[in-house]
């Protein structure tokens, strides 16, 4: 990978819980999806300051090991005032009381970290409606230019307008 040559290795993160473990010949024929990889994101921005990355770590710590997931944790500079964090809740989606467990600890960390300032830079459908519970003009006016620009809602369904994307934390 570091020759420019990306082989698949990375890839194995995305199995971190799978039970089955890495799939025969991998990296050949990976695919997370299909061999039901369970990955959420929460992915808070916060200032460039080793005050708020302990502080993000440290609300995010007890959730993990409350709903018993691995913490994994990468925070990269945006520029120079300013990282973008990625907390991974990796499981198996073949177990569906790990997928419940997961979803639950998505959600209690997803409202911690809003509720503590730390908004996220990117969100999955299930949390496009926090991210307006008041019904904003930025919002209002991002919906009218999606309708101008795709009227039969084809583009990213239910992605960038949270007034339809369904109640908070669903």
């Amino acid at each position: 990978m570091n020759r420019g040559v990306p082989n698949g290795r990375f890839l194995a993160g995305a199995y971190w819980r799978r039970r089955g473990g890495l799939p025969a010949q991998f990296p050949q024929g990976a695919n997370p999806a299909a061999d039901n990889c369970g990955l959420l994101w929460v992915s808070p921005v916060l200032p460039l300051r080793g005050a708020d990355m302990l502080e993000v770590h440290g609300l995010a710590e007890p959730v993990f090991r409350q709903y018993g997931f691995d913490l994994f944790a990468t925070f990269s500079m945006i520029n120079e005032r300013t990282l973008g964090g990625v907390l991974t809740i990796a499981y198996d989606k073949d177990d569906p009381a790990e997928t419940a467990r997961a979803r639950a600890c998505y959600r209690a960390l997803f409202d911690l970290l809003m509720a503590a300032g730390y908004i996220p830079y990117r969100v999955g459908n299930q949390s496009m409606a926090d991210l307006d519970p008041h019904g904003d003009s930025y919002w209002r006016t991002v919906r009218r230019i999606k309708d101008a620009l795709d009227p039969d809602g084809i583009l990213s369904p239910g992605r960038y307008d949270p007034a339809r994307a369904g109640p908070p934390g669903t």
